[in-house]
């Protein structure tokens, strides 16, 4: 059971978005039958992109009847609170996913020492490892932490797979299994 990116999910639920049917090939069709996991990084991420991309102007549209549904709800502010549960639970229904919590991966929580600049600083293992991963590994600041998310569920038993769209993250596929042994499905 692999773990869903983000720009997956939301590329699969909005119709208008640009890559709306890779999205629905790769998970209908060449992943068909597969069960996920979805990460809190990526429950986060989602919070935070419909919100900024749903309402505009032309925003994102979900397949119909749920925008028509959306758009009866005369509120902003409850259309936005809703657009989200809305949008989840759609996915939830059309993509056999499991949300991953946090606290069945305990190294996520443990806090480690790092020196930086001349001072050691407490962070948790989590961000110390994606520093370190860093400068082999460029990437966007929050595809490196799904990925190290990733890499610490792997730890505790969880699949080391992670499906996306991403340009970059494809594009470093080799070095992604290398470093951290994260197979990447695309």
């Amino acid at each position: 059971m692999p773990f869903l990116d983000t720009n997956v999910l939301i590329s699969f639920a909005f119709v208008n978005e640009n890559n709306h049917q890779k999205a629905k090939n790769l998970i209908l069709k060449r992943l068909k039958g597969r069960d996920f996991y979805i990460s809190s990084i990526t429950i986060f991420e989602i919070y935070s992109v419909i919100p900024r991309r749903i309402i505009p102007a032309g925003g994102f549209y979900l397949p119909n009847p749920l925008q028509q549904l959306l758009n009866s709800i005369k509120s902003p502010d409850d259309r936005l609170k809703r657009s989200i549960e809305i949008t989840i639970s759609y996915l939830k229904n059309q993509i056999n996913f499991y949300f991953c919590t946090d606290n069945k991966v305990p190294e996520l929580g443990k806090v480690k020492k790092i020196k930086t600049a001349g001072e050691t600083i407490k962070l948790f293992s989590f961000y110390i490892l994606g520093m370190k991963k860093s400068y082999k590994i460029k990437l966007k600041t929050l595809d490196l932490l799904q990925l190290v998310y990733v890499y610490f569920c792997s730890k505790e038993g969880y699949p080391c797979e992670f499906v996306t769209l991403d340009d970059d993250i494809k594009k470093q596929a080799h070095l992604i299994q290398q470093e951290l042994g994260i197979k990447i499905l695309a």
